[in-house]
C-alpha cells in the first residue's frame, strides 16, 4: 500500500469530462490518479503492475466491458484491492455480480466528489 495521501487511484469512465474532473479533485487532495475511458486498457495497465494500484473506481456502464466485468477480471489477479462502482443506472447492476464483486462502495451518479473522497480515505 501506498502511504496516506499518496494512494494510486485507476480511475475508469467512459466519459471524457468525469475522468479529467475526477484526476483534478482526486490530485487536489493528494492522490495520484491514472484515468481511463476504456476498460480494456485500464486493464491492462492494471496487469502490468497490479500492485501499484490502490484503489479502482470504475463506471459500470462502459463499451467493450462493464464495470463489474473490469472488476472481475482484476480481482482474479488481486482479489484484496478495494474497489468502489459507480452508475447512473440501478437496473444495469445485478445484485449476484454485485456480491461476487465484493464492491466495497457503491455511488450513484450524480456523485459528490467530497464523498468519494471521504469513501476511498476510509479504504486506502
Amino acid at each position: 500500500m501506498s502511504h496516506v495521501g499518496k494512494s494510486k487511484i485507476l480511475f475508469v469512465d467512459d466519459e471524457e469530462v468525469i475522468c479529467s474532473m475526477a484526476a483534478e479533485f482526486l490530485e487536489m487532495q493528494g492522490f495520484i490518479v491514472d484515468t481511463y475511458e476504456d476498460s480494456r486498457e485500464a486493464f491492462d495497465a492494471f496487469c502490468r503492475d497490479p500492485d501499484d494500484f490502490d484503489i479502482v473506481i470504475t463506471d459500470q456502464v462502459m463499451p467493450k466491458m462493464t464495470g463489474i466485468e473490469l472488476l472481475k477480471n482484476i480481482i482474479g489477479i488481486r482479489s484484496a484491492i478495494p474497489r468502489i462502482l459507480c452508475t447512473g443506472f440501478s437496473e444495469e447492476l445485478n445484485h449476484k455480480d454485485e456480491k461476487e464483486v465484493g464492491i466495497d462502495a457503491f455511488f450513484m451518479k450524480p456523485y459528490r466528489f467530497d464523498d468519494l473522497i471521504g469513501q476511498i480515505k476510509k479504504l486506502v
